[in-house]
């Protein structure tokens, strides 16, 4: 059986490479999120004024 040093460093190296994966993910999350939250920003501001868009707006900003 492998000395136990070994299969310390090997399920390290598993668990680093595991939580940069999540990273990467969480990334993309948050840039789906991004772009989204944008979208939102870019049509609320783009639409003709109407109350709810200006409300909509200030929720955002003051939030």
């Amino acid at each position: 059986s492998p000395p136990v040093p070994t299969m310390r460093r090997s399920i390290d190296r598993n668990v680093e490479r595991q939580s940069n994966l999540m990273t990467i993910d969480n990334l993309f999350h948050m840039a789906d999120d991004i772009n989204r939250a944008i979208g939102d920003l870019v049509s609320v501001i783009t639409e003709p004024q109407s109350n709810t868009s200006s409300n909509y707006y200030q929720q955002i900003v003051t939030s």
